[in-house]
């Protein structure tokens, strides 16, 4: 999806707002906050599987790297991933399409981006893959949810 959307005419305009930001225009302090606790909420910091995970590591493993690795590699997906938002974005905003002020919270993945999709070449397979990408992520979170229950039953 990154390279397809990489490729959409004013998709290079969403690059460039996505890595500089929009020109004249300060950053306010809230989307760092945001970007922040997205990052946090994406580790599963408050949901417990860390640590539940961390319960199946032998006594005494050194786990610091882990932790590290952990964070980084979530950090750099989210990174990635926003290339291919932010694409979508320039896209949307190069066909001048009303769906490019619906590009924040749940907007983006069920108003702007299938828009985006709607506009594309083969909008079939990239809507069939759209789909599959956000039912894939909602089970995923699901999944981390029942394992960290399930592990605490477990143990006791």
């Amino acid at each position: 999806m990154i390279i397809n959307n990489l490729t959409l005419d004013g998709a290079g305009d969403g690059i460039d707002k996505y890595l500089n930001g929009t020109p004249g225009m300060e950053i306010p302090s809230t989307i760092w906050a945001d970007a922040v606790g997205q990052i946090f909420f994406s580790i599963g910091a408050t949901m417990g599987i860390l640590t539940s995970y961390g319960s199946y590591n032998p006594i005494g493993k050194p786990v610091i790297m882990d932790q590290m690795i952990i964070v980084l590699s979530n950090s750099a997906a989210s990174f990635i991933s926003g290339f291919a938002v932010w694409s979508v974005v320039g896209f949307l905003e190069a066909r001048n399409s009303l769906a490019q002020s619906k590009t924040s919270s749940a907007g983006l993945a069920f108003i702007a981006y299938p828009t985006a999709v709607d506009m594309m070449k083969w909008s079939n397979f990239w809507a069939l893959l759209l789909g599959l990408v956000l039912f894939l992520l909602g089970i995923d979170s699901a999944f981390a949810m029942v394992e960290a229950t399930a592990t605490v039953v477990a143990d006791l």
